[in-house]
C-alpha cells in the first residue's frame, strides 16, 4: 500500500519525477495499480445504484488507467482521502472525449464509497435540466435530484460542456450556484469536462473559472489505455471466425 503522506492540499503536479514550481504542494506516489485495489471488491452493486453511477462504469479498475502523471495525482488523492474530504477538496478532470475521465472519477467515487462516505454521481446536463423543470425523480424515493447533489459529501459532476459553451445564462447560473454551495460547505466535488482549462474562461466568465478552480485542481486526462478495448475486439474477432 502506498505510504500516506501529510500534505495541506492536493495541488501537486508530477513532471518526470520533479515538481513544477507553479504547484505549491507536491507529492509523487508510484503509479502501481495494485497499490489501491480493495475498493471495488468491498462495494455492492446496490451502493453504486444508490449513488447514481451508470452501470457501464461499475467495473472500472485502476489497472485500466495508464501509468503516468495524472494517475499519480489520482492515487495521491486517494491516499490523502481523509484530508481531501475534510477540506472539501476535489479535482477538475479535463481532456478529450473517450480518454477515461468519467472512469477515473468513478474510481475515486468507489474509493470514497468504500470508506462509508455518502457519494453521488450526476451528469451536468441532467442536473441542469432537472433544475430548469423543477422535476422530482421518483426513482430517488421522492427526493429531489438537487437534494442528492447538494448534500452528498462527495460528488461526481460529470460532463460539463455544452451548458457553458452555448452561453446559456440560466444553465451557467445553476452550475455556479451549485458549485459555490458545495465549496462553501466543504463538500468535495469531482468535475469532468472535455473543455480545455485554457478555454473555459473564454466561453464563460471569470466567475465560473474561479469557482471551478476553487472546487478542484485541474488534472489533464490525456492518455488512453487501449489494452482492454483491443482484447475485447480480438475476442469478438475470434468468435466471429467460428
Amino acid at each position: 500500500m502506498a505510504k500516506k503522506i501529510s500534505i495541506p492540499g492536493i495541488r501537486s503536479v508530477v513532471n518526470k519525477g520533479a515538481v513544477k514550481e507553479s504547484a505549491p504542494v507536491a507529492s509523487k506516489i508510484e503509479p502501481q495499480a495494485n497499490n489501491i485495489k480493495s475498493a471495488p471488491a468491498t462495494i455492492k452493486k446496490s451502493q453504486l445504484v444508490n449513488s447514481g453511477v451508470p452501470e457501464r462504469f461499475w467495473r472500472a479498475l485502476w489497472g485500466e488507467v495508464p501509468d503516468g502523471d495524472y494517475k499519480n495525482i489520482l492515487l495521491n488523492y486517494v491516499v490523502n482521502m481523509d484530508l481531501m474530504l475534510s477540506e472539501g477538496r476535489g479535482l477538475l478532470l479535463w481532456g478529450p472525449n473517450r480518454f477515461g475521465k468519467t472512469s477515473c472519477a468513478v474510481l475515486l467515487l468507489k474509493e470514497v464509497l468504500a470508506h462509508k462516505v455518502d457519494t453521488f454521481f450526476v451528469r451536468v446536463a441532467d442536473f441542469v435540466d432537472d433544475k430548469l423543470r423543477m422535476k422530482t425523480f421518483d426513482e430517488l424515493d421522492d427526493s429531489t435530484l438537487e437534494d442528492m447533489v447538494v448534500d452528498a459529501s462527495f460528488l461526481v459532476f460529470d460532463d460539463l460542456g455544452k451548458e457553458i459553451v452555448s452561453g446559456n445564462a440560466k444553465a451557467i447560473r445553476i452550475i455556479d450556484n451549485l458549485l459555490r454551495r458545495r465549496e462553501a460547505s466543504k463538500r468535495a466535488t469531482i468535475v469532468t469536462t472535455n473543455i480545455p482549462v485554457s478555454e473555459i474562461e473564454k466561453v464563460t466568465s471569470q466567475s465560473t473559472m474561479r469557482i471551478l478552480m476553487d472546487v478542484g485542481y485541474p488534472v489533464h486526462i490525456n492518455q488512453r489505455d487501449y489494452s482492454v478495448e483491443l482484447q475485447k475486439w480480438y475476442s469478438a474477432f475470434l468468435n466471429n471466425k467460428h
